[in-house]
């Protein structure tokens, strides 16, 4: 996007590659390395990145969870989560969240509240580095 529309004075709130996990070696050295907490649908698993750069996010949503337009669903939930909430992750973090399997859908709000609370617990809030 070439920031046409764009206030200057908010942050950028765009959910481009560079936000993406998508290597599998990424997302190996996530889960290998990385510190985990959970929660009743989700597991947040993060890593620091070795050469800082914007936080990234990788999904993880098993065939086990649900049809292919449910997993969409969550999947399409969790981004847009990620994008708006992008401004307490302190810059250098690569998070992976992985849908458990067996849950029911959560609806867009108590996945919000849930990931937030992951956020939380994991030492990620506004104002921390």
């Amino acid at each position: 996007m070439d920031g046409v529309g764009q206030n200057p004075a908010e942050p950028d709130r765009s959910f481009g590659k560079t936000r993406h996990l998508r290597l599998n070696a990424d997302f190996q050295a996530v889960y290998k390395k990385g510190r985990r907490v959970s929660a009743p649908s989700l597991t947040l698993v993060w890593l620091r990145q070795e050469s800082p750069g914007p936080a990234r996010l990788g999904l993880s949503v098993s065939r086990k969870v649900g049809k292919a337009h449910d997993r969409n669903r969550l999947k399409r939930r969790l981004r847009e989560i990620f994008r708006l909430e992008a401004g307490i992750l302190a810059p250098g973090h690569d998070l992976v969240l992985v849908a458990k399997p067996g849950t029911p859908l959560p609806s867009y709000q108590a996945l919000q509240l849930e990931v937030l609370s992951l956020l939380k617990r994991a030492g990620f809030s506004p104002g921390r580095p």
